[in-house]
């Protein structure tokens, strides 16, 4: 069986058995996961917060070896993992961002250049989420 259709295959089996199922991996040195029922999670690099609060998180050398559920506030329909930094598209249409903030990319001015494990909202940013994606921001 070609690789895809494996994957779709196990997607579909592990529906049927009321498993959370894998929609979207993203990421270099942390990975991202967006399950379908809008919960995310990750490994790897954590030492800027991307994975999350770092205290709760089983490491070695600013490493999760494990996989490591983010509570985020609320679901997410799409996720980006850039660097040190995560980001979480809500379904309200809000985008969340957590680990490094040195160069601004929170977008959470000033208050979090110092970085953030707590998932913040980008200021001004809206997106028209509408179902199966998105449609464009404000």
């Amino acid at each position: 069986m070609r690789p895809i259709l494996m994957v779709l295959a196990s997607a579909a089996i592990l529906a049927a058995q009321g498993a959370k199922v894998p929609v979207k991996v993203t990421g270099e040195s942390h990975k991202l996961v967006l399950f379908s029922d809008g919960t995310i999670g990750g490994w790897g690099d954590m030492r800027d917060g991307q994975l999350g609060p770092k205290a709760a998180i089983p490491n070695t050398s600013f490493n999760s070896t494990v996989f490591v559920p983010i509570a985020i506030p609320g679901k997410a329909v799409d996720i980006a993992a850039g660097g040190r930094t995560s980001y979480a598209l809500l379904d309200n249409g809000t985008v969340v961002a957590f680990g490094g903030g040195l160069e601004g990319q929170l977008g959470c001015g000033e208050r979090c250049l110092a970085g953030s494990e707590t998932p913040a909202e980008v200021r001004g940013l809206r997106i028209s989420v509408v179902k199966g994606g998105f449609r464009g921001w404000q």
